[in-house]
């Protein structure tokens, strides 16, 4: 999920590794160093947007919200659908087209 970075708050101490992204950029990939779920990825462009991305299996919610884009859709397994109603990516979309920081 990429959500504004300063409506989250993690409890506890994060791992990180850094990768490379597909624009050969350093991304942040941080998870819990206890169990090693992963929890949140960030990096230059990201912070620069003031968004982060959270990872949609960590929410305890009762409703989650309805997701806006399909991202990295050039790599789904061949059973995943297209959501109705969302914007729809091969790679990363252009920064002008992810979501606000309000």
């Amino acid at each position: 999920m990429i959500v504004p970075a300063a409506a989250v708050e993690i409890d506890g101490t994060l791992s990180e590794f850094i990768d490379t992204s597909d624009s050969g950029q350093a991304v942040s990939r941080r998870f819990c160093g206890v169990c090693g779920s992963p929890v949140q990825t960030a990096s230059a462009a990201t912070d620069a947007q003031g968004i982060t991305v959270i990872k949609a299996g960590l929410m305890d919610l009762p409703s989650m919200p309805a997701p806006q884009m399909q991202i990295y859709c050039d790599r789904a397994v061949s059973w995943m659908p297209d959501l109705p109603g969302t914007a729809r990516f091969d790679r990363m979309p252009p920064a002008a087209e992810s979501p606000s920081k309000e």
